[in-house]
């Protein structure tokens, strides 16, 4: 089989040319079926490929330039969002996409939310279940602001006996299991925190309203408890996160069904938990919901895009800022939403004036009307605004590109 690489670099990042170089030389590396091949899509209709994705025709669009992933530093990559992120197809894909470039075959969950307990959908990578009587909260009903945290769900309980069980699931070609684990919390009480039922743990430390749990050996199951509840007193938990200390990569995600700019807004512990995550990329995937509002207002949207990113910018200054557009997509399966459209424009000026990147999944997907094209091919939900499990992973192939060469592509159906 011929594999052509278009390699493409601009005045912006002519210094990572070695990047280039070490994207060829990891081709075959990363050319793993399970990560490579796209259901549906003829690979006759290959007319390029980039590192990650293949089996379907692509061509480059220009976009800001990122530095791409180095494969020989520790890198962490926050990406927050909305169902599309929630579900976590995507996600998984380029978790384990940019995981496979850099080398690393331990693979944590990172950032993990109890989900299921909140009786909503979770990604397959992890899985929770839980004793006891719990509670939650979500930005996206409750209009006021609420101890909510990057996945805009508060779990609260006041039943001392409650606990709760994370098993991290096998993912294919990584060994997947963690060896610390960290529990975003705060309480009625600062006597109430987190303890660990089983297994038995090597290190307890509580700071900030942050438990670290360490372990003598990697794990694949961990139950918590609560010590300390007193009566009349809650104890929240806003995440999780499951680290293995072997790895040098670590990919947290965190998205909520309906969520927008606005919404986040709401949630108290956003700032203080991405802190604590000390991420180097920050990928904030919004602006669907925003976009398929009646009420939307251009003047509202960017403010509240404005004020996420400060919130974003002043609680890990270091990091880097990429802002994802949103998918093309139907109103109530009939029509393309033509207010999509706007809000691209908006992310992108914005980056451009802010000192954000850009990674522009409207363009890479075709435009406008691109989503009918994707559920010809059985890439798309039959709602017209989400995707399939493929159409996911497609996403997620495409970002992993970005990631790892800084390099865009867009489909070409």
């Amino acid at each position: 089989m011929l594999i052509r690489l278009k390699v493409q670099f601009t005045a912006g990042n002519m210094n990572n040319l070695f990047e280039g170089v070490k994207v060829m030389l990891m081709l075959f590396a990363v050319f793993l079926p399970k990560h490579s091949e796209v259901s549906g899509i003829s690979s006759k209709s290959m007319r390029t490929v980039c590192p990650l994705v293949v089996n379907f025709p692509v061509s480059e669009y220009s976009a800001p330039a990122i530095k791409p992933v180095n494969g020989n530093e520790k890198f962490v990559i926050v990406q927050i969002g909305d169902s599309h992120i929630q579900a976590g197809f995507n996600t998984s894909e380029t978790r384990e996409n940019v995981a496979a470039f850099m080398g690393e075959k331990f693979l944590s969950a990172g950032f993990v939310f109890p989900y299921d307990v909140c009786h909503t959908n979770s990604p397959a990578l992890y899985s929770f279940s839980s004793e006891g009587d719990w509670n939650y909260n979500k930005i996206t009903i409750d209009p006021n602001s609420i101890n909510a945290g990057l996945a805009g769900i508060v779990l609260s309980t006041a039943d001392a006996l409650a606990t709760l069980t994370v098993r991290q699931n096998p993912t294919d070609g990584f060994e997947s299991s963690f060896d610390k684990v960290n529990v975003f919390y705060n309480g009625t009480f600062s006597e109430c925190v987190p303890v660990i039922k089983h297994p038995q743990v090597e290190s307890s430390i509580y700071q900030d309203g942050m438990a670290t749990f360490t372990f003598a050996k990697a794990e694949e199951e961990v139950t918590i408890g609560i010590e300390n509840l007193a009566n009349n007193a809650e104890f929240h938990i806003t995440g999780m996160v499951l680290s293995n200390s072997k790895s040098k990569f670590t990919f947290h995600s965190a998205g909520l069904n309906g969520a927008s700019f606005h919404s986040y807004l709401r949630a108290l512990n956003f700032g203080t938990d991405l802190s604590k995550l000390n991420p180097n990329l920050v990928i904030v995937s919004l602006g669907t919901n925003d976009a398929y509002n009646t009420g939307f207002s251009p003047q509202g949207f960017e403010k509240d895009l404005d004020s996420l990113v400060q919130i974003i910018k002043r609680s890990v200054p270091l990091a880097d800022i990429l802002l994802t557009t949103p998918n093309d997509h139907f109103i109530n399966g009939a029509v393309p939403n033509e207010r999509t459209a706007k809000v691209v424009s908006i992310i992108k000026d914005y980056a451009s004036a802010n000192g954000c990147l850009v990674w522009d999944f409207y363009s890479a997907m075709g435009g406008v009307g691109s989503i009918a094209q994707w559920n010809k091919r059985g890439l798309s939900a039959p709602d017209l605004i989400h995707f399939s499990k493929s159409g996911y992973r497609l996403q997620g192939q495409l970002l992993s590109a970005y990631l790892t060469s800084g390099i865009c592509y867009k489909v070409d159906f």
